[in-house]
């Protein structure tokens, strides 16, 4: 975590694919971060791909002290932040299998952490997200606001991010709560 004055919220970018429209969407958000009071960070999950997890017991029982040096430096990383935004693509329904393989490798550090959603797909991510509350939840975050929802046809044109009024709004509003709870 940051020192008491000032808030510190990670922006997770949620796919690794070539020509992803994570690392645009996670972009945008931070861009309307401005003026908050927070320093909002991109955690691009393309720069930190972690192994599936193999460990003999699950990491929640490690207590932070993790057996793999690449998942202690993730589980540091987490640790630093105050809150999250998710930047989450659906992949078939669901959240991307990397996204969540690096979700579960570690397990105290997103404990009583807010976190907000904001998520495209052909219905805006909304089997994404819903699947994102359950798991977060389970290990003790809190989701704050209201998701940020852009269905692929409406939020980008030739598979570019072109957000309207109304979604950028709700964006500026995600972050607001994000950085509220932090």
């Amino acid at each position: 975590m940051n020192d008491a004055t000032t808030k510190s919220i990670g922006i997770y970018v949620g796919s690794i694919r070539e020509g992803r429209n994570a690392i645009d969407v996670a972009r945008w958000a931070k861009g309307l971060s401005e003026g908050l009071d927070a320093e909002f960070e991109l955690i691009d999950l393309a720069d930190h791909i972690l192994p599936h997890i193999a460990t003999p017991k699950p990491p929640a029982a490690y207590e932070g002290k993790y057996p793999e040096a690449q998942v202690r430096e993730w589980a540091e990383l987490i640790d630093s932040f105050d809150g999250f935004i998710f930047a989450t693509p659906e992949y078939n329904a669901s959240v991307p299998g990397t996204m969540k393989n690096n979700f579960d490798s570690i397990y105290g550090e997103w404990a009583d952490k807010p976190v907000g959603f904001v998520a495209w797909g052909g219905n805006g991510g909304e089997s994404a997200v819903r699947h994102w509350h359950d798991i977060v939840q389970r290990v003790g975050m809190k989701p704050v606001g209201e998701d940020v929802l852009l269905p692929f046809r409406e939020a980008f044109k030739d598979h570019k991010l072109a957000a309207t009024e109304e979604q950028e709004a709700a964006m500026k509003a995600l972050l607001e709560a994000v950085v509220k709870e932090a």
